[in-house]
């Protein structure tokens, strides 16, 4: 039998793990016997759906009665076990999957962009120690460094060679995540907003906390994209695998890279105004530099594969 610790429902205690006992219980029970219809997302967050989902297996198995709230060792809970457990139960898989487990999932496609800058950063290192400076070594490398990086003809050897040796660091530790993803981990919705506790932004798909313990988060909103929302009510539409792939490559460079405690989008203004040095610090510049060389794209800024292009 799956137990609560604490009460689940509307004004109760709603512990993360309670909350995704109740959410599976609820989805593997049949509609017609009370079950969630819509199915419920399994993210631990006791949210509007969850509670008219909890209201309506009590009105359907009890009676007409409803509250909302269900109370470990009493009725609404081990019915709810009961109907999901007998002859005709729901085999309903959670609707995504474990959200590191995508990331890791996602991290082949980011790795290939990572391999990609840190290959181009390798061979123009190497061209400005012979030669001086950037002119020369190849077209779409050059427009790349210039747009994400912000080093160009114009800037000195010693400066260019600092500013490379700083992003084929990162690109080396920020592969060595990838390899393994041993850091990353899976938060509930609680955690997160506990982790973004004073900040402006309380949500996101995926996030570093600078504080200890280190480690990458993956949150449910970094999910596949897709077209409905049975049931979702909070997790918004997900990404493609291209857009997913930059957010993994995006998020270990604020782990690896103490610096890089700061966020600059590809797509804003402020990302084509960022200096040299700070654009060797801001994740997004790492995505976009590795899918532009990658792609041997012509545009002044390569494709960008960040959340601007969600849908891809």
């Amino acid at each position: 039998m799956a137990d609560i610790a604490q009460s689940v429902g509307q004004h109760a205690q709603n512990d993360d793990a309670d909350v995704v006992v109740v959410q599976r219980l609820l989805n593997a029970v049949p509609a017609a016997k009370g079950g969630a219809n819509p199915i419920l997302q399994i993210d631990g967050w006791c949210g509007p759906a969850t509670i008219v989902a909890i209201s309506r297996f009590q009105a359907v198995q009890m009676g007409g009665f409803s509250d909302g709230n269900i109370t470990p060792g009493h009725k609404t809970i081990t019915l709810l076990n009961a109907k999901a457990t007998e002859a005709g139960a729901r085999p309903v898989p959670d609707p995504d999957p474990d959200p590191s487990t995508q990331a890791r999932q996602d991290a082949q496609k980011a790795a290939i962009w990572g391999m990609a800058g840190l290959a181009a950063t390798k061979g123009v290192t190497e061209f400005v120690q012979k030669t001086g400076g950037v002119a020369g070594f190849d077209s779409i490398v050059e427009t790349a460094l210039a747009g994400h990086f912000h080093i160009t003809s114009a800037t000195p050897q010693a400066e260019a060679l600092r500013l490379l040796g700083i992003i084929r660091t990162n690109y080396i530790a920020d592969l060595a995540e990838l390899a393994g993803g041993l850091h990353f981990h899976s938060v509930w919705r609680h955690e997160m907003h506990t982790d973004f506790a004073g900040a402006r932004i309380k949500e996101a798909p995926g996030y570093t906390p600078f504080t200890s313990p280190r480690r990458i988060c993956w949150s449910p909103l970094f999910h596949p994209r897709r077209s409905l929302q049975p049931g979702l009510e909070w997790t918004g539409r997900g990404f493609g695998p291209l857009c997913r792939a930059a957010m993994v490559l995006h998020e270990p460079i604020h782990f690896v890279d103490a610096q890089a405690n700061f966020d600059t989008y590809e797509w804003g203004d402020e990302y084509t105004a960022l200096t040299a040095d700070r654009s060797a610090h801001n994740a997004s510049s790492y995505p976009s530099f590795g899918a532009h060389v990658a792609e041997r794209s012509t545009l002044p800024l390569g494709p960008r594969y960040g959340a601007g292009r969600a849908a891809e």
